[in-house]
């Protein structure tokens, strides 16, 4: 995957995640630290307890890498934001017309 790729995707993760509440957003944080998402690793309470939304990108890049839309898709369904999991589709499909 593209550097350029992966800027894209990390910028439209952080848009979703800035419409979240707090409270969803530290929701969001507990399925990925207590649920292994089909197939993908949990990532530890101890590594995003603390961390906003910058910090649990990172962390959510470096373990999930090309699969972060995937999963940051199946918690907001998880979380009940059908919603902007949908905007993230959009946002993120749209960045790969451009790419094309």
């Amino acid at each position: 995957m593209s550097h350029q790729r992966l800027v894209a995707i990390s910028t439209a993760v952080i848009k979703i995640w800035r419409d979240l509440s707090r409270e969803d957003f530290i929701e969001f944080k507990q399925y990925l630290q207590k649920e292994a998402l089909e197939g993908f690793p949990i990532i530890p309470k101890s590594q995003l307890e603390k961390g906003g939304v910058w910090f649990t990108k990172s962390k959510m890049m470096r373990r999930y890498n090309k699969n972060m839309i995937k999963i940051t898709r199946r918690v907001l369904k998880r979380v009940c934001q059908h919603e902007l999991g949908e905007k993230l589709s959009k946002l993120t499909s749209a960045g790969t017309k451009r790419e094309k």
